[in-house]
Formats: structure tokens, C-alpha cells, sequence
């Protein structure tokens, strides 16, 4: 299999946005500079990863992903991608401080939100999550 960015440029699909509501805006010097948005229950594909540096984290936990997204599925094929991909960092139990591991997380096409495709990689995990507030720049 070619890696996976180069599989990614092959397939020229539209990228699916996920479709959410905006819940606030925050702005400075009249621009937007972040927003909340509340993005439906849904089936996510996620990998947590708990590397020493968070960008390691995020970084591996994405290639992962993108290899699940190109063929590495039960169906064999290209799934297609939606945007936004989200990285949530956790804290401890008491809430003060951060916790190595991030899950970094990739819904699922519309298509496939009924019956996901399942990953050959046992890292990879489909949940039906709850609805989720999401900031974003």
C-alpha cells in the first residue's frame, strides 16, 4: 500500500464537514478568534496514544487514522474524510493537572454512521459518543 498521505492525494473526495451548531463566538480586534460548537452524538473512530511529547501523540494517533481512512478497514476501501479531526487532552481525576494521553478522534462519513467499517489496527476504536462541545479555532 502507498503511504498514506500520498493515498489521501489520490482520492480527489470532497471533504464532510460534521455538521454542529455554534453555541458562542469569541472575538478580538473584531476578528473571530474562537468558537464553541456542539457536534451531534455520532460514531467516532479514536486511538489514544501516550507518547512523551503531546505532538507525538497527536501525531501518531493521526497516521494511524489516516491508514484506517485509505483501506486499512474491513472494507478495504478509501472511507472518505470529514472535518474536523479533534484531539482531546484529558486531566487527572481530580481535574488539576494533564494527563500524558491524548485520543484523537475522526467521525465517521454519514455513510458509514450506521454500520462503520472496522479497523484492522486493534489501537483503533469505533464509539458512539455523546454529543460534544468542541472548542475551535
Amino acid at each position: 500500500m502507498a503511504g498514506p498521505i500520498v493515498q489521501m492525494t489520490h482520492h480527489n473526495h470532497v471533504r464532510e464537514p460534521v455538521p454542529y451548531t455554534v453555541l458562542s463566538q469569541h472575538e478580538k480586534c473584531e476578528e473571530t478568534t474562537h468558537e464553541e460548537r456542539l457536534y451531534p452524538a455520532g460514531k467516532w473512530a479514536c486511538i489514544t496514544k501516550g507518547e512523551p511529547k503531546y505532538e507525538q501523540s497527536i501525531s501518531l494517533g493521526f497516521m494511524k487514522l489516516i491508514r484506517y481512512i485509505c483501506k486499512e478497514n474491513s472494507l478495504g476501501q478509501h472511507l472518505g474524510m470529514t472535518i474536523p479531526v479533534i484531539n482531546e487532552i484529558h486531566l487527572n481525576k481530580e481535574g488539576t493537572e494533564l494527563v500524558q494521553e491524548v485520543t484523537t478522534a475522526y467521525y465517521l462519513p454519514q455513510e458509514f454512521q450506521l454500520t462503520p467499517p472496522l479497523p484492522m489496527d486493534p489501537e483503533i476504536q469505533i464509539l458512539e459518543r455523546s454529543p460534544l462541545q468542541v472548542i475551535t479555532r
